[in-house]
């Protein structure tokens, strides 16, 4: 026993030196690595693909009509949101490209369904033939509201 103890300690003496060093090592790595603010892990993983806030562009503004970018003619509207303090209530904004006509009508919360519902109850009574609303992520269904106005 003893003779196999002595060569198991020759064999690993060599080494003990850098397994301290490795230990050591892991140890301050852990400790580093719980500190981080992701602890180390990647921000996503190869094959992620992000799901949130997709906007389905369904006319480019390259796809306007030349009316529309001259503002020749009345009826083509831009459509924006004004966020409120609270991040709640937001503003939804239409402007005539020709004649600067404004119209607003405040919405409860900034949901897509709310805005598009806001923005078809002011186009009804008007002269309309294109809606360009901006790229956010509470107007991403404008084809819906092509369809609901009949555009």
């Amino acid at each position: 026993m003893e003779k196999l103890l002595l060569v198991i300690k020759q064999v690993i003496e060599p080494f003990t030196k850098d397994i301290l060093m490795t230990t050591h090592y892991l140890m301050v790595l852990v400790v580093v690595i719980r500190k981080l603010r992701h602890r180390g892990k990647k921000r996503h993983t190869k094959g992620y693909v992000e799901n949130r806030g997709k906007i389905y562009i369904s006319h480019t503004i390259q796809e306007r009509p030349k009316d529309a970018n001259n503002r020749t003619r009345i009826g083509d509207w831009e459509a924006d949101t004004v966020a409120g303090k609270t991040g709640k209530s937001c503003l939804v904004t239409l402007t005539d490209r020709y004649y600067r006509f404004l119209k607003i009508q405040k919405v409860a919360v900034k949901k897509s369904k709310l805005v598009i519902e806001a923005m078809v109850k002011m186009l009804e009574p008007l002269t309309k033939h294109t809606v360009t609303p901006d790229r956010g992520k509470e107007c991403p269904y404008h084809q819906k509201l092509c369809d609901q106005l009949k555009i």
